[in-house]
């Protein structure tokens, strides 16, 4: 900060501000970067000039043109052609002229819709256990996932045939939240180890007895008759190893322990 160049570059960044300079270097370094990105955007825009000029045409401002709002109409349009496309600039005009029509039928419909609330309300409409209003919200998240419908269909599919094995309590947790998709499988494998567990017990009812057994006591007593086991084994192994040594008393083990 001491030396000429510095402070050159400091008071040329000062000519350009309305207000004061920053004080610290990585906040006028920050305010620097910041005029450079702008010098940037405004060489694109003038780059972009006659292209927006002749789209735009009479809204065109240079950078006085109120984008924000161009935006907004932009997307309100979009909207506009997702329900009824709109072919020619003078459908969009007719649209646009009974704008002020929508908004006194507001009202109206507001009232009517209350109105409608209150006799379903009092007439308690349902149909399998849901209300016109619940109905009415399936109906329209139908409407927006129509491009989902395969899956829904095979998801069905499937949930039917789980049905059918007898796993309807396991959707109901999963449609519930009770239970995560990724346990479900492991939910599932308790189940079935479970019920295998409850088919052996119907089978053979002496198996209630291991509820009530002492397996400290079982365990050492399996232990101590597989020590037993393995030393009757090793007896049995260096029987049958010395029951192949030769004898000693005739060929060449008789001449050895004969020499010696």
């Amino acid at each position: 900060r001491l030396f000429g160049p510095y402070r050159g570059a400091s008071r040329e960044l000062a000519t350009l501000l309305t207000g004061p300079l920053p004080k610290a270097p990585a906040d006028r370094l920050a305010l620097l970067d910041r005029l450079i990105t702008i010098r940037s955007l405004r060489r694109t825009l003038s780059e972009e000039e006659g292209y927006l000029s002749e789209l735009l045409g009479p809204d065109w401002r240079g950078e006085r043109t109120p984008f924000s709002e161009l935006r907004d109409q932009a997307v309100w349009l979009g909207r506009l052609t997702a329900i009824a496309p709109v072919g020619t600039s003078e459908a969009l005009d007719r649209v646009c002229a009974t704008s002020g029509e929508a908004e006194r039928l507001g009202p109206d419909l507001t009232t009517a819709r209350a109105a409608l609330d209150a006799v379903a309300e009092r007439l308690a409409l349902s149909w399998d256990g849901l209300t016109l209003s619940e109905i009415e919200a399936r109906l329209i998240a139908m409407g927006d996932g129509i491009g989902r419908y395969g899956e829904w269909s095979r998801l069905s599919a499937l949930a039917a045939r789980l049905e059918t094995d007898g796993l309807g309590p396991l959707l109901a947790l999963l449609d519930e939240g009770a239970l995560e998709p990724g346990q479900a499988v492991d939910e599932l494998v308790f189940a079935t180890a479970e019920a295998r567990w409850e088919a052996a017990r119907a089978a053979l009812p002496d198996l209630d007895g291991l509820a009530h057994l002492d397996r400290h006591a079982l365990v050492k007593t399996f232990r101590g008759l597989e020590e037993a086991r393995m030393g009757e084994t090793r007896r049995l192994v260096r029987a049958k190893h010395l029951a192949q040594l030769p004898t000693g008393a005739s060929g060449q083990m008789g001449f050895l322990r004969g020499e010696m």
